[in-house]
């Protein structure tokens, strides 16, 4: 293993962590908004926790590993997430757009959480590649039941729609 792998693995863990602030930020402010669909609102509540406990989780490996998260990436990414809970406000379809913004950002999670179990194994790093895999597995979760509220949450909108 070089350095230069080591430290690309660092940097992804610093992204991971960033990732996992954005989506703090993303999903308190739409658990907020979705006062209408209580079992949605609930599982959103519900995953914060988890989110939060990742995000400790990745500082501690990327302190084992002689690094830190990044500040600029972490405000960053919840100023990114800030102006994506807002550009859902100004549009009439709200709950749809949400639920789609955590449907979309569900998936980067899944792809980023791919990447890092994959470069972990490649240089030998067992220990990352364990915790990857286990955020990759609990983001797996995440993403199956935001699928089906994609579909429950678009259901009940158009129905509720009238002209």
């Amino acid at each position: 293993m070089t350095d230069k792998q080591k430290e690309l693995v660092r940097e992804w863990l610093s992204d991971a962590h960033a990732m996992e602030a954005h989506a703090e930020q993303l999903f308190s402010k739409q658990a907020e908004r979705f006062k209408n669909y209580a079992a949605l609102q609930s599982k959103l509540k519900s995953d914060l926790n988890r989110i939060v406990e990742n995000q400790v989780a990745l500082s501690i490996r990327m302190q084992q590993l002689g690094s830190s998260s990044s500040i600029i990436k972490d405000a960053a990414a919840k100023v990114f997430a800030g102006v994506q809970n807002m550009s859902v406000l100004a549009v009439s379809d709200e709950p749809v757009k949400g639920i789609l913004a955590i449907h979309t950002f569900t998936q980067l999670a899944i792809g980023s959480y791919n990447i890092l179990v994959t470069a972990a194994d490649a240089i030998g790093d067992e220990e990352t590649k364990t915790l990857c895999q286990t955020l990759l597995d609990q983001v797996q979760v995440r993403a199956h039941w935001i699928s089906e509220e994609l579909g429950s949450i678009t259901r009940t909108y158009i129905l509720e729609t009238s002209e």
